[in-house]
């Protein structure tokens, strides 16, 4: 191009400023929201490995309260097993129930928040949800038990810790104590136990060093890893014991399905961005070319050819969506994977955001933000130099007059007034305006649609879950419990007695267990006003739950 071409073009630059930076904030927002969401699953996921790489997550847990049989677990092939002691116990003076465990040396590490990890019998580390409650150097003292096996029931918080076994911040488990769900966990050094077995084991086996945490083969691969370990244990018929592998543990799935969600979005949010840009950057890029239109026909006059005068467009575009796609792969790379998972910590419990950066993804975005401006611009001018030097010297002629549909209607035609002949006339000549837009209030609607339907889902799910099937205020766990003893209690309106059982069910062509809680009316249950809680039958057509046995949970 010469060097009067070269000064057009940056002269059509620097004298449109504000068209040129917003093409290049529409390419930024396209460019940021592909490369925000697309990297947030990864980069979770990845944050979520390196976790468990740290803390050197076992594969897979066993819990006993008769105790671990050491030798079987020993013998399983590939595995690696440490061996420790667990107990829940309930804050004295309060219904604050923890599950303490006893410091591993390298499988399922606690991963230290602040302070220091306990050293002696009388020491504990408390989990970081607890921070601010308690205080280093305070002290805890749990109610006394018979049957609790710790040594002590005062101990001196140290620090403060973080699990991989615990990841979902509310739900860390049921128990037997208190009000029945328990409110947080602790590390204790062994020696705080003086129970004379192992009451849990943990195996890591060597075969997943290499596997993704979340990866389809590794999930598979538990199934065996589980097969192995009941098989070990076969011949503890007279000892109950649970067997658990990662999928059991409160929220490692759950943190899996939202980094799968965020990637789902990924795929189609993104496209509605670049969408409305393309469409804006057409009636920007048309706009300039038509501006431009005396000035091209010179060039043309001149003896530049239609090329040379398209490259200035062309220039135009590249500048604007690649300065617009760089800033926003960088920001993207930061901002919105930081604000995702922030949202996301409210949820689970897990140290600071990895960041990655993702070559492949990072080109995708700035390319599709240059073919977005790219090809719009080369599509106008082309359109617009066809024309011969001689026609483009002069003003574009205005469209020739053509009748709508509407005129052809004549009963319908005559009966609307002025002003909607004009409104008429304008939406269907000028079909780009028209569909822009239609396109445009059609994508802003089905945004809005969308943000109040997921609001609405999420919110009445509590009114759904907690008037429409469950019933019940409490529920009483005890091994005797007359109903008149219960009903004499302040404020109990209505009481009655029911069997509780608890199972594993698994979706129907899927290969993860679900457990579901059961209740059932027991024969000798007196007639009551208790309403039970309002089943939902499965639709046509959707999957229904399939019971399948137990498998591991032994009593």
């Amino acid at each position: 191009m010469h060097r009067t071409a070269w000064k057009e073009a940056w002269r059509t630059i620097t004298g449109s400023w504000a068209r040129f930076f917003s093409i290049a904030a529409l390419m930024f927002l396209g460019a940021f929201a592909l490369v925000g969401l697309k990297v947030t699953g990864p980069d979770m996921r990845e944050t979520g490995a390196a976790f468990f790489d740290e803390t050197n997550l076992a594969d897979v847990t066993v819990t006993s309260p008769m105790g671990v049989n050491e030798d079987a677990l020993a013998s399983v092939d590939g595995a690696t097993a440490e061996f420790g002691y667990a107990a829940d116990a309930t804050v004295e003076d309060s219904l604050t129930t923890l599950h303490l465990m006893s410091t591993p040396e390298e499988i399922s590490t606690f991963s230290l928040t602040a302070g220091s990890m306990p050293s002696g019998s009388d020491e504990i580390a408390l989990t970081s949800e607890l921070e601010g409650s308690y205080n280093v150097g305070d002290t805890v003292v749990f109610n006394d038990d018979d049957e609790s096996p710790l040594a002590t029931r005062s101990f001196t918080v140290t620090g403060f810790v973080r699990s991989a076994e615990y990841l979902d911040r509310e739900d860390i488990g049921q128990t037997t104590l208190g009000t029945g769900q328990l409110d947080g966990f602790a590390a204790v050094a062994p020696e705080a136990f003086e129970s004379p077995v192992y009451t849990m084991a943990r195996l890591r086996f060597a075969e997943t060093a290499g596997f993704e945490p979340y990866a389809d083969s590794y999930l598979a691969r538990l199934d065996e890893y589980q097969d192995a370990v009941e098989a070990a244990l076969d011949n503890e018929a007279d000892s109950p014991y649970e067997v658990q592998d990662r999928r059991d543990l409160q929220g490692y799935l759950t943190y899996g399905d939202s980094a799968d969600r965020i990637d789902a979005i990924s795929q189609v949010f993104p496209v509605f961005l670049f969408a409305i840009a393309s469409l804006v950057s057409l009636t920007t890029m048309t706009r300039m070319v038509q501006e431009q239109r005396t000035t091209n026909g010179t060039f043309a006059a001149l003896g530049y050819s239609p090329r040379a005068i398209r490259r200035k467009y062309l220039l135009y575009g590249i500048s604007a969506s690649t300065l617009g796609g760089l800033i926003g792969v960088g920001v993207g790379h930061t901002l919105l994977p930081t604000v995702i998972f922030n949202t996301y910590q409210e949820i689970f419990s897990f140290p600071a955001l990895q960041l990655g950066f993702y070559p492949l993804i990072s080109v995708t975005a700035v390319a599709i933000a240059i073919i977005c401006t790219v090809l719009v611009a080369a599509i106008v001018a082309t359109r617009e130099l066809n024309e011969v030097p001689s026609q483009l010297l002069l003003p574009k002629p205005p469209a020739a007059g053509t009748r709508i549909f509407l005129e052809r209607i004549r009963p319908l035609w005559r009966r609307m007034s002025f002003t909607q002949k004009i409104t008429a006339r304008n939406l269907f000549r000028y079909k780009r305006r028209m569909f822009m837009t239609v396109f445009g209030v059609a994508g802003c609607t089905a945004l809005l649609i969308l943000a109040f339907g997921v609001l609405d889902s999420i919110t009445g799910v509590v009114n759904r879950q907690f008037n429409q099937i469950v019933h019940y205020d409490l529920i009483a766990v005890a091994a005797q419990q007359p109903e008149d003893e219960v009903e004499s209690v302040d404020g109990v309106e209505d009481a009655t007695s029911v069997r509780f059982e608890q199972m594993s069910v698994r979706l129907d062509g899927e290969s993860i267990d679900q457990e579901i809680r059961s209740y059932f009316r027991t024969p000798m249950a007196k007639k009551s006003r208790w309403r039970w809680p309002a089943l939902r039958r499965c639709m046509p057509g959707t999957t229904c739950l399939e019971q399948v046995p137990r498998r591991r949970t032994r009593t």
